[in-house]
């Protein structure tokens, strides 16, 4: 299965204890590696029940790529070639059960997610960029695909990188909160000077993840990012 899924529980004190899932790249659109949408659906179901059961999650942050919708290659994009929105699918199909009653859900778009603001809250009901307080935690989820949306041609969507004035305005809402910041993907060579300085200089930040690249592992940001 191509989506990576990943659990972080935030403990000031027991009692505070908080535990989140961050999800990305689930592609429920079409069979991949002989996986049928609607076996990945009963397999990711599976996984996050038994999760739940073993110990309860309280949030839910998935990070985008939920379809091929806008697509440059092979068979192109279903959304521009065929009118069908597998991410509405997946709205409609799978996250009422990844999302027992009571669990806070954010879903922000991935590059295959090309939907203006208007038109992804139309087909999700989320906002294409948000954030989640958790106990002592904010989460920040950036939108760095933003660019050239709604498009009437095939692409891969356009990397705008991390919104600085979106991302201050959170962090002083919030000043008594650590921060982690969340996108479909960060894309350390594109990204501004500005955040690069951010990012080391800010110690609220405890981290960031992303998806995008189908790969679960820990990278360095590397000295220019602290």
């Amino acid at each position: 299965m191509d989506e990576v899924i990943f659990g972080m529980s935030l403990l000031k004190n027991e009692a505070e204890r908080i535990r989140v899932i961050l999800m990305s790249d689930i592609h429920y659109c079409k069979e991949w590696y002989g996986i049928a949408p609607e076996m990945k659906r009963e397999m990711l179901c599976a996984d996050l029940e038994r999760e739940y059961a073993k110990d309860p999650y309280g949030a839910l942050l998935l990070l985008g790529d939920y379809s091929l919708d806008h697509w440059a290659w092979n068979t192109k994009g279903t959304y521009l070639t065929q009118g069908v929105s597998d991410t509405k699918r997946f709205v409609e199909h799978c996250l009422p059960q990844m999302a027992p009653s009571g669990v806070e859900v954010r879903m922000i778009a991935g590059n295959h997610e090309q939907y203006g603001e208007a038109l992804w809250q139309k087909l999700t009901g989320f906002n294409r960029k948000d954030h989640l307080v958790c106990g002592s935690v904010l989460f920040i989820l950036l939108d760095t695909f933003g660019g050239d949306l709604d498009p009437t041609e095939h692409s891969d969507g356009t990397y705008i990188g991390a919104n600085m004035a979106d991302l201050r305005v959170l962090m002083a809402r919030y000043p008594d909160k650590k921060v982690v910041l969340c996108a479909h993907w960060f894309d350390f060579e594109k990204e501004s000077e500005e955040f690069r300085s951010f990012i080391a200089q800010e110690t609220r930040i405890l981290c960031l993840f992303c998806g995008h690249n189908h790969i679960s592992k820990v990278v360095s940001t590397g000295e220019e990012y602290g």
